[in-house]
C-alpha cells in the first residue's frame, strides 16, 4: 500500500532513547517513498533514517534487517542497522514495525557507463554472498504476476490487457527453468543508490530483497538503469553486464534468457505501480509519497517486446 504515517517529536524521543540516542536535533519526512514512511533524523550520534514499515508485520521485517546487517558486516556498501538496548533490529512505533539505519552521504547517480559497471559489480558481489540466514521467498515473481494479471484483465484497456496476457504467456517457460540462485536486492533503481565521487556509498531500500534467480536481479537493474536499451547495441547496458562478469561469469543460457526476464521484470513494475496508484486513489491522507507512473513500465514492456 501507499500510506504516509505522521509522527511528532514527543512520540519519537522515547523510541530513540531505547536505541541509545538521547539528543534529537531535527527530523523531517523524506518525500519519494512509494510504500513505507521514511524520516531523516539528525542526532548527536550521527544522522539516521527511520522507516515505518507500512506493508508487513515485524516478523517479516526482521529477516530484511538481518540481511542488511550481514551485508554491512561483509563489507558491502549497505547501511548498518542500529539495534535497541535489547539488541533488536526491529521495533514498533505508531503500531508499525520501525527500523533505524545509517544515513550515508552521496547523491543518486545518473545512468552512465561507469555507474552501470558499478551496478554490475555490486550485484555480482551480492550474488556471491553465502550467508547464514534463512532464505527469503521471491517477491513479485510469476505466481504474483498471474494473480495480478487476473485482477487487471477486465480493468485495463483491451490493448493493455492483451499485452499483459502475451507477457505472461511468453515468459512462462523461462520461469519454469531452474536458474542459479542468490540473494537479490530486486529493486536496484538509481534512487536506491547513493554515490560520492563516482563510488557507491550505499545501496538502500532492501524491503523487496529475496532469494531467487540471479538473472531476475540483473533484468530488473538493466530495465531500471538502461530502459529498453540492449547490451549488444548500448554502451551503458553493456557496461552493466561487463561489470557483473568482471567478477562472476554468467552462463550462455542465462544471457540468452535475459530478454524474457526483462519483459517479466517490466510487467512486475507495471502491475505493482498500478496497484500503488489504485491504493493512493483510495487514501485521501496521502502525503510525501511518490506513486510512480505505471505507464512508464507499460511503455518499456512494449519496447522490450518489440526488440525481440
Amino acid at each position: 500500500m501507499s500510506v504516509f504515517t505522521p509522527i511528532d517529536r514527543e512520540e519519537l524521543l522515547p523510541w530513540l532513547l531505547a536505541h541509545g540516542i538521547e539528543d534529537l536535533r531535527d527530523f523531517r519526512g523524506i518525500s519519494g517513498g512509494t510504500i513505507n514512511t521514511n524520516y531523516w533524523l539528525e542526532t548527536t550520534s550521527g544522522d539516521w533514517i527511520l522507516t515505518l514499515v507500512e506493508d508487513r508485520p515485524a516478523a517479516a521485517v526482521q529477516p530484511v534487517m538481518s540481511l542488511m546487517q550481514s551485508l554491512y558486516q561483509a563489507g558491502l556498501p549497505v547501511p548498518g542497522v542500529r539495534v535497541d538496548q535489547q539488541g533488536r533490529l526491529v521495533g514498533m512505533l505508531k503500531d508499525r514495525p520501525a527500523t533505524l539505519v545509517q544515513a550515508l552521504p552521496g547523491d543518486h547517480p545518473e545512468p552512465t557507463q561507469s555507474t552501470a559497471a558499478e551496478v554490475g559489480r555490486f550485484l555480482a558481489r551480492l550474488h556471491s554472498q553465502t550467508l547464514d540466514l534463512d532464505p527469503l521467498p521471491l517477491n513479485f515473481g510469476p505466481d504474483w504476476q498471474r494473480e495480478q494479471a487476473q485482477y487487471w484483465q477486465d480493468r485495463l484497456a483491451l490493448d493493455d490487457a492483451e499485452l499483459v496476457r502475451r507477457t505472461i504467456q511468453s515468459t512462462r517457460l523461462v520461469w519454469q527453468r531452474r536458474w542459479p540462485e542468490a540473494w537479490l536486492h530486486a529493486d536496484l533503481f538509481p534512487d536506491n543508490v547513493l554515490a560520492l565521487d563516482g563510488q557507491f556509498t550505499a545501496v538502500i531500500d532492501w524491503y523487496f530483497a529475496s532469494c531467487g534467480p540471479r538473472i531476475w536481479d540483473i533484468a530488473i537493474a538493466l530495465n531500471a538503469w538502461c530502459g529498453g536499451a540492449q547490451p549488444d547495441t548500448d554502451p551503458v547496458a553493456a557496461a552493466l553486464l561487463h561489470g557483473y562478469e568482471s567478477i562472476t561469469a554468467l552462463s550462455a543460457t542465462e544471457v540468452q534468457a535475459l530478454p524474457l526476464m526483462r519483459r517479466s521484470a517490466a510487467l512486475r513494475f507495471w502491475l505493482s505501480r498500478l496497484e500503488s496508484a489504485r491504493n493512493s486513489d483510495k487514501n485521501e491522507t496521502l502525503e510525501a509519497v511518490t506513486v510512480k507512473p505505471p505507464v512508464e513500465y507499460r511503455n518499456l514492456l512494449l519496447t522490450l517486446e518489440q526488440s525481440h
